[in-house]
């Protein structure tokens, strides 16, 4: 069933409820069964141009938010409505409705309230005089009277004459918000004096209030303004700090943190101007600190960074001297909070008051920490690097070594055997670290990890090392299960696949056995990634990335559920997923990245999406069907020309060499980089998966250009590509045997060994088709068609060439498909004739290739045979 959500009076709308609200509607983009109607007003926008609610629908409204504008009424609709209103011809109400729009302007809410005013005041009434029972009024009377200006104004006069209880009633639940539960009420009124459900029940009798399950609300916001504004500031704020401290001490001493975020709230509201104790703006700013922890604990980083700043306001004068440790305490959350939301800006503020105040070293590493941190996630890697490298000589650590280091080397070794002699149960129930400095170390170093791992990736596994040499000799800490994920991986690298697979899953079960959820993300994400390609389908390995995203979000590790979604997003890509589905995960997540300003894998997921959009529509697409969101090919080529994103070039390579062999782009493929060679370069580097496809492509490209330029050089490349790809397809068939069995069978195609060749191209079709590689089946369908195509057997080239239009169909290639017709239309003497090509066009829209392609063998008089089950093999003596 369809279901409609209604958010009204959104212009008050907090960041955190922008933030939930955004990433509900990008979850349910697309359906048909969920309906957002999203009500503002947009002049209190006006107000403030720069707003976090300006800035939302600034970035919601290029997705698929469809802005409605209302106005105000204009002459003839205030007309009306006074018409539909008092029941009367619109002739009759002409010179009333003629002043009411001159005093309201046709706001509809004004219009409503001016009538019922006009009512009170006796210049309105309905006469039960002679036969025409109606609404009369006095227009000299309405005229002579001093209208309110605007709905406020007008809403106080009536408000001024309400008994004082009902005012002070109506205050006190104007100063919680616009509405207000019933059990705060009832905890309230035992301050008040008085009773403030019945009050508040006696105002919805007069029409002011009305309810909504346990809780009392405002009929509008405009009369919750006129309340609200019915009091001077100074008393506002007085009751704002009342009653937050009132409820605060009712809220602690039931342990109730609902009622807790409340009160805190209300004495947010009052202000440090409101207190003048200073023991009293001290307990508040702990009250901040304490609210803002549990904020944190439920991941609203947003909402725990308001609480701390305002805690900090709290503050006293001389605070680094009189409350050193409330405030170093305030200022790091501060700084925690903001750089989970990824302001470095923000960051560096509380951060140098922090190193600026630090009385001990341990409070100047914490402060170093945090801005190590906050400059990875925003990118700035050299800066996060130099304060990586002060912090570690504040520890007394030596520099990480790199891994051409023999020394090093020999110490992974040395740790290899201890831990393949550690059986499970030893490794599981390893004591816990107590020594506060070997804790930090092991954190500092786990941060160092994430750093090293994109600016430095030789250093990695030195600090690899090291966290496990502390967590085995000292204890484990919250950060061991990462790094021993991460050293399962240079188990990988050494050859131990056995004892590879075996960490990575006792890593991830000892983060379960701590309680550290928060770290089950990364290690999936570590493990899926670099370990489980060599065993696991490529296909569930995307879907355990999903999951490892669910679960870091779940956890409020955003970080490591964004690195789960960049590998789940180029993982289906790499395992056949459907084009479509590619294009609009990758661009719905590069949007999600840019609205939580986490731009480290925009580049990266950006190419996935440009070559999925590449092989839909072609080379040459219309870039009027391209997302301003997402990157384009010539800024990805700028940032990878500045020289300082290794791993976006890597991935760029990549992809510039699969489009290059996907469209026959042969002056690009004679450029095409070195994969495998740069791969073995460089000793102990964790092999990933694009890295695998780039070499297999590598090996396709070399074969192709083999063939055309007769140079040995490229054979030779070519054979590499073949050994890598059958080292790997021992350990995991599913997902390198048909690989190996298509280079094998190019191979064999180059040294004219023609029936083994043939036997290879349709293992390797059997095995791609078995194996769901929907785009690698359509690959060797193509190679085979040229390998028949070559030795003259046309009809068997035009059925391989069918099947592989059938494939990349299927795949959503559509790009590939065409090229592939236009191939046939032209090396083949097929018929030109307007309905044979309007059939084999056909043929890619409605994938009904087979069919389109068999009338044109037809027509050329060649009777086609199948390739599948079991298709006719030509040999040499055909």
């Amino acid at each position: 069933e369809s279901i409609t959500i209604l958010l009204d009076d959104f212009q008050w709308a907090d960041e955190a409820s922008l933030l939930l609200t955004s990433s509900i509607l990008h979850d349910i983009v697309g359906s048909k069964y969920v309906f957002f109607v999203i009500c503002c007003r947009d002049d209190d926008i006006k107000v403030e141009k720069n707003s976090h609610l300006a800035q939302w629908i600034a970035a919601v409204s290029e997705s698929h938010l469809k802005k409605i504008v209302l106005c105000n009424l204009n002459a003839n609709l205030c007309r009306k409505f006074v018409s539909d209103t008092l029941c009367l011809s619109p002739r009759l109400v002409c010179l009333l409705s003629s002043v009411l729009f001159s005093k309201t302007l046709g706001n509809p809410f004004f219009v409503r309230k001016m009538l019922e005013s006009l009512k009170e005041e006796g210049c309105l009434h309905f006469s039960l005089k002679g036969t025409r029972r109606r609404w009369v009024w006095d227009l000299d009377k309405i005229l002579d009277l001093d209208i309110a200006d605007n709905v406020v104004a007008l809403l106080t006069r009536k408000l001024d004459k309400l008994p004082s209880d009902m005012q002070q009633g109506l205050q006190a639940a104007a100063c919680l918000g616009s509405s207000v539960d019933n059990s705060v009420a009832e905890v309230l009124s035992s301050q008040l004096g008085f009773n403030l459900c019945t009050i508040l029940q006696q105002a919805m009798q007069k029409g002011y209030m009305d309810q909504v399950g346990s809780k009392f609300r405002f009929v509008h916001d405009k009369v919750h303004q006129a309340v609200y504004e019915m009091m001077p500031e100074k008393q506002r704020r007085e009751r704002h700090i009342a009653f937050g401290l009132f409820l605060s001490s009712q809220a602690l001493n039931n342990g109730n943190d609902d009622l807790l975020f409340i009160a805190v709230g209300q004495i947010n509201r009052g202000g440090p101007g409101a207190v003048s104790n200073p023991l009293q703006k001290t307990m508040i700013a702990s009250l901040n600190m304490n609210v803002g922890t549990k904020a944190v604990s439920l991941s609203d980083f947003a909402s725990a960074l308001d609480y701390f700043k305002h805690g900090i306001l709290f503050l006293n004068q001389n605070h680094w001297e009189n409350q050193y440790a409330l405030s170093n305490e305030l200022y790091g959350a501060a700084a925690e909070a903001a750089c989970e939301i990824n302001d470095p800006q923000l960051v560096m503020t509380f951060s140098d008051q922090l190193l600026s105040n630090s009385k001990s070293l341990e409070d100047r590493l914490n402060a170093m920490y945090i801005v190590v941190k906050s400059f990875r996630r925003a990118m700035l890697f050299q800066e996060s690097k130099k304060f990586a490298s002060n912090m570690l000589e504040l520890l007394g650590e030596e520099l990480p070594r790199p891994m051409g280091d023999s020394q090093l080397i020999s110490d992974i070794r040395t740790m290899h055997g201890v831990i393949s002699e550690l059986s499970d149960d030893s490794f599981l129930n390893l004591k816990r670290a107590h020594d506060k400095k070997q804790i930090f170390i092991v954190k500092a170093y786990h941060e160092l990890l994430l750093l090293f791992h994109i600016v430095a990736p030789n250093l990695m596994f030195s600090v690899c090392l090291r966290i496990v040499q502390v967590s085995l000799t000292v204890g484990i800490t919250e950060s061991s299960p990462i790094a021993f994920a991460h050293f399962a991986v240079l188990l990988l690298e050494i050859g131990d696949l056995s004892q590879a697979h075996r960490l990575g899953s006792l890593a991830l079960q000892l983060a379960q056995e701590l309680n550290v959820y928060g770290q089950s993300s990364m290690i999936i994400g570590i493990v899926q990634q670099y370990i489980a390609w060599t065993s696991e389908p490529l296909q569930s390995i995307a879907e355990s990335h999903l999951f490892g995203y669910n679960t870091g979000m779940q956890a409020g590790d955003i970080g490591s559920s964004l690195l789960n979604y960049n590998f789940f997003v180029s993982t289906s890509f790499y395992s056949g997923k459907h084009l479509d589905v590619v294009r609009k995960i990758s661009g719905d997540f590069i949007q999600e990245l840019m609205r939580q300003k986490q731009k480290w894998f925009v580049n990266c997921t950006a190419l996935i999406h440009l070559q999925a959009l590449t092989l839909i529509e072609g080379p040459d697409f219309d870039e009027s069907i391209y997302p301003k969101h997402v990157p384009s090919f010539h800024e990805i080529n700028s940032t990878v020309a500045q020289g300082n994103r290794t791993n976006l070039t890597k991935h760029n390579g990549v992809y510039q060499l699969m489009r290059a062999f996907y469209f026959r782009q042969y002056d690009e493929m004679s450029r095409a980089v070195n994969i495998l060679d740069d791969f073995a370069k460089k000793s102990f580097t964790p092999l990933k998966v694009n890295v695998l496809f780039g070499i297999f492509y590598e090996g396709l490209v070399s074969f192709c250009m083999a063939r055309r330029t007769k140079e040995e050089s490229w054979v030779v490349k070519g054979r590499n590509s073949l050994s890598f790809m059958k080292k790997w397809q021992t350990s995991s068939s599913w997902n390198f045997e048909n690989k190996a069995l298509l280079l094998e069978a190019e191979l064999m195609s180059l040294q004219r060994n023609h029936d083994q060749a043939t036997e290879l191209y349709l293992d390797s079709i059997k095995s791609a088709k078995n194996h769901k590689f929907i785009h690698e089946e359509g690959i060797a369908h193509e190679l085979v068609g040229y390998f028949y195509h070559d030795r003259g057997f046309e009809a068997d080239a035009l059925q391989s060439f069918n099947q592989a239009i059938r494939c990349y169909n299927a795949w959503g290639a559509k790009a590939m498909s065409q090229r592939l017709v236009d191939h046939i239309q032209s090396d083949f003497n097929l018929s030109q004739s307007l309905t044979a090509r309007t059939q084999v066009r056909a043929s890619i829209e409605n994938s009904l290739a087979a069919d389109a392609l068999a009338i044109q063998v037809a027509n050329i008089g060649m009777s086609p045979s199948p390739l599948e089950g079991q298709t006719k093999r030509p040999h040499d003596s055909d």
